[in-house]
């Protein structure tokens, strides 16, 4: 994170601890690598339920807030900032209201932004933009528990 920098707030979604990280790296930018946001940065356009799945392949153990490898202090500061950052609102990349958003996996499935913050009109409903998501993803088939509407 410290070498390509986080342009919005974040939450950590899972972590873990692989024998070969590099190996890993490796192997998910192959794995995902047509869901790169832009070539040159370390950012992906995908559910991270999928992202953990793969990680699952290569873990040795789940890494929990708390544990050892969190102590050190540059990442401590981090996720402590991370937690301090507001919560992400749709003008913080610049959406305006009224403006369509796509689902990446099917960009005929749409919903209209409602305000500055999260909430959308999705098939006649004012809702979140996580729920909307979740509720497509589900109308698509896939059986997922939660997902992150940005």
């Amino acid at each position: 994170m410290y070498s390509t920098g986080v342009p919005l707030p974040f939450e950590l979604f899972y972590a873990c601890e692989v024998s070969n990280c590099a190996s890993v790296e490796n192997r998910l930018h192959d794995a995902f690598g047509d869901h790169r946001i832009s070539k040159g940065r370390e950012f992906f356009r995908i559910a991270p339920e999928r992202v953990k799945s793969a990680l699952l392949l290569a873990e040795i153990r789940e890494v929990r807030l708390g544990d050892e490898i969190f102590e050190n202090t540059e990442v401590k500061a981090e996720v402590e900032a991370a937690k301090r950052r507001s919560r992400f609102r749709l003008s913080m990349i610049g959406v305006t209201p009224g403006s369509e958003l796509q689902l990446a996996k099917d960009p005929k499935i749409i919903c209209t932004t409602i305000d500055d913050g999260n909430k959308v009109d999705y098939l006649g409903d004012v809702t979140s933009l996580s729920d909307a998501a979740l509720r497509a993803h589900n109308a698509l088939g896939d059986d997922w528990p939660a997902v992150s509407g940005p």
